[in-house]
């Protein structure tokens, strides 16, 4: 990711380190990106309701902090903006392309598309200024290669390593799924639900997942078919990220989103009355049909299936904790064991914990203290009988009580390990932990406990 998003976290710090700071703030971007998109778009005031209560605007991008709220932010100003001023705003434009590049790989994917979109239509309708289209041109492509420049990574990078150039079939239906996953996310009614979609259960088969995005893809491309522009943002857009999905990381949902955000801002300009007036009325009795069948129905029934999808992850997300990393904090603060040492097990989550007692936590896995995860290549893979034994190890060189923070159960712990407590049924399965307590008094070797 580019560095935006940790800027404004990082100036958020220098006053809290209160997580409710953060979810203020991100609050307030998604808030403005809802009346952005409400205000600027041209759709009516019920498809408005459904697409800002649909599964990624009001759940995905907004409840949860991340960069992509941000990045939906600077895409729907930039395209409001774009429709309503066209070139009396370009600059302005322009810096909002700067900033939405800077987001996350998937920005700065739909970022480039969108950006030649516009400058060809400023240019077909003749209003493209030398020197402002150069300005622009400036500003955009210095954001470019400051993006690139950061998103390269480090030599000692150890996560999501090399690109996949060869062909397989499977890892070309999982590509091509992501289409149904992003148009269709209901989640599946259960804990442990985040990230997952009934049609992954309900078509068992990998061929029907790809054969019903094939469908959904045919629908759009004949909706835009006669927009020549619109059309090929859609395919070149889509395109570009299945290519990113299947070439780099196949991702999850929050990845998968922006096939359906870069089909709303498709719509959106579709729909808009400076286009209908610019390229005329679809042309032919059979397409106008298609385009009113597609206006009546289609583009329903999606915002309906998406905003069913939000509502069953609201629910589940009120009912069940999204993560139990704030109770295990409060757990051990409440019984006065924050000020022991904590050892975790080396992934994220167990580090959660420790950002939010704001101490260190030793990681077996990289053998390192921290109290957040850097993922560099120190970091291993190692099996529960390893990590017993490095914890062991630790445990008797510092010679005193230890808190253990483990995301999943240990079946049999050694003699001087005491059980403490379970944090189960989380929206994340690996948010889930299980609290012991070591004992290095009578420390003994965990792998002969083990073989006892």
């Amino acid at each position: 990711h580019p560095k935006l998003w940790f800027l404004l976290v990082y100036a958020l710090q220098r006053f809290t380190h209160v997580i409710f700071g953060m979810q203020v703030m991100h609050l307030c971007i998604a808030s403005l990106t809802v009346f952005v998109f409400s205000y600027f778009s041209p759709f009516n005031f019920l498809k408005n309701i459904l697409f800002c209560f649909g599964y990624f605007f009001a759940y995905e991008y907004s409840i949860i902090s991340r960069n992509y709220g941000i990045e939906m932010l600077f895409l729907f100003l930039i395209t409001g903006l774009f429709l309503r001023y066209k070139e009396k705003h370009l600059l302005v434009i322009s810096v909002l392309f700067f900033l939405m590049l800077q987001t996350n790989v998937y920005g700065v994917i739909v970022g480039i598309v969108f950006y030649c979109y516009v400058i060809l239509s400023l240019y077909e309708d003749k209003s493209l200024k030398t020197g402002s289209a150069i300005l622009s041109a400036i500003i955009f492509l210095s954001a470019l290669v400051i993006t690139v420049i950061s998103m390269i990574p480090p030599p000692d990078s150890g996560v999501v390593l090399g690109w996949n150039t060869t062909f397989n079939s499977h890892h070309l239906y999982e590509t091509l799924s992501t289409i149904t996953r992003s148009y269709y996310p209901v989640p599946l009614f259960m804990h442990e639900s985040w990230n997952s979609n009934y049609l992954d259960y309900f078509w068992h088969r990998e061929e029907m997942k790809t054969l019903g995005s094939i469908i959904t893809i045919i629908v759009v491309v004949l909706l835009f078919y006669n927009k020549r522009k619109i059309f090929i943002l859609f395919i070149i857009g889509t395109g570009g990220l299945l290519l990113f999905f299947y070439t780099k990381n196949l991702g999850y949902m929050r990845h998968h989103g922006h096939l359906y955000m870069l089909f709303v801002v498709c719509c959106w300009l579709f729909y808009s009355k400076d286009n209908i007036k610019a390229e005329g009325n679809i042309k032919g009795k059979m397409f106008n049909r298609i385009q009113i069948w597609i206006n009546k129905y289609f583009l329903n029934i999606i915002l309906i299936i998406q905003l069913f999808g939000a509502i069953v992850s609201i629910v589940k997300d009120i009912k069940y904790p999204f993560s139990n990393a704030v109770a295990v904090s409060n757990y051990l603060k409440s019984e006065s064991l924050d000020t022991m040492k904590l050892i975790g097990d080396g992934y994220p989550q167990a580090t959660s914990v420790a950002g939010l007692l704001n101490t260190e936590m030793y990681c077996p896995r990289s053998c390192k203290t921290e109290k957040f995860i850097l993922w560099d290549n120190s970091r291993n893979g190692t099996t529960q009988e390893e990590l017993l034994a490095e914890v062991s190890n630790f445990s008797h060189q510092i010679h005193r009580k230890v808190i253990l923070v483990l995301t999943f159960p240990i079946n049999k712990k050694p003699e001087n390990w005491t059980f403490l407590k379970s944090f189960e049924r989380a929206l994340i399965y690996d948010e889930n932990y299980f609290v012991y307590s070591i004992d290095t008094i009578s420390i003994c070797n965990p792998i002969d406990s083990l073989a006892k």
